[in-house]
């Protein structure tokens, strides 16, 4: 039989046993890490995709063919700070949401597993985790009371560049390189 915890005693049991609210800021620095070599890696990108497209050259490399083995090189690198990204992420939430039941919050009405798993959930993970993370920013400021303050636009606007940046990689995909690709990186 499986025993479910009120949200009290989950933070309860969070302080005590597992020595929550744990510090988060080791966690974000693996994350910024993680964005400043996709930044690094999207700018290099963007300079060889848009030297090729202004050279009317349709695949990067045909002129000068050492770029194309740096272009492809930067794939593997984004593809793997974007692992270790998001690895971090995933943890980050897991511990932001402990810490906020920790900190004494009863009405979150999620659980760490509810808020990773809605990013791998097709359809849901459009929208479902920017409510997840609102509502982790709004009761990380106002604890109990955190459904009466207003959803942050700035983390709308965030999530809705995320989502505009993923369909542009998309048509990229189809189309090859074009001005999209561009867009895309920038």
């Amino acid at each position: 039989m499986v025993s479910v915890m009120s949200p009290s005693a989950r933070g309860t049991a969070l302080r005590v046993k597992e020595g929550y609210p744990k510090p988060t800021a080791p966690v974000a620095e693996i994350i910024k890490g993680a964005l400043w070599v996709q930044l690094a890696v999207h700018g290099a990108t963007f300079a060889l995709e848009t030297g090729a497209l202004m050279m009317g050259q349709p695949k990067i490399g045909t002129e000068l063919p050492f770029l194309r083995d740096v272009y492809q090189a930067s794939f593997f690198v984004y593809f793997l700070a974007a692992l270790m990204g998001c690895v971090a992420w995933f943890h980050w939430l897991d511990r932001m949401v402990k810490n906020i039941y920790a900190d004494g919050v009863t009405n979150l009405n999620r659980t760490p597993l509810d808020v990773v798993l809605n990013y791998m959930t097709p359809g849901l993970n459009l929208w479902k985790p920017l409510q997840d993370f609102q509502a982790i920013y709004r009761a990380l400021w106002a604890k109990n009371e955190w459904t009466e303050k207003p959803p942050s636009p700035l983390l709308t606007f965030w999530w809705g560049v995320s989502i505009a940046q993923l369909i542009l990689m998309g048509i990229e995909n189809i189309v090859g390189l074009s001005w999209v690709t561009s867009l895309s990186s920038v």
